[in-house]
């Protein structure tokens, strides 16, 4: 199995989700980095019969910083937030 972890910067992923038709940014996708912006694991990800977090299948050691950059880019609510999937 290969992961699909992500080499882009918090910086890299504004600018792409910023330029998203707003369908493709949902609630779910939102849910799942306010999630890790406060060390959660972001919901599931299922491969083939294996299932592994949304953290470790895309972004592998990457920290809670790294979502709260993204989360404060998009101006998405984290702190504080009770959301974990």
């Amino acid at each position: 199995m290969q992961k699909e972890i992500s080499k882009q910067s918090p910086f890299d992923i504004i600018d792409q989700y910023s330029k998203s038709l707003p369908f493709m940014v949902t609630d779910e996708l939102i849910q799942n980095y306010v999630s890790m912006a406060n060390g959660g694991e972001g919901g599931c990800v299922e491969w083939g019969e294996d299932e592994y977090s949304y953290r470790d299948f895309y972004y592998d050691h990457e920290p809670d910083s790294f979502f709260q950059m993204i989360c404060d880019g998009m101006k998405w609510v984290w702190r504080d937030s009770k959301r974990e999937v």
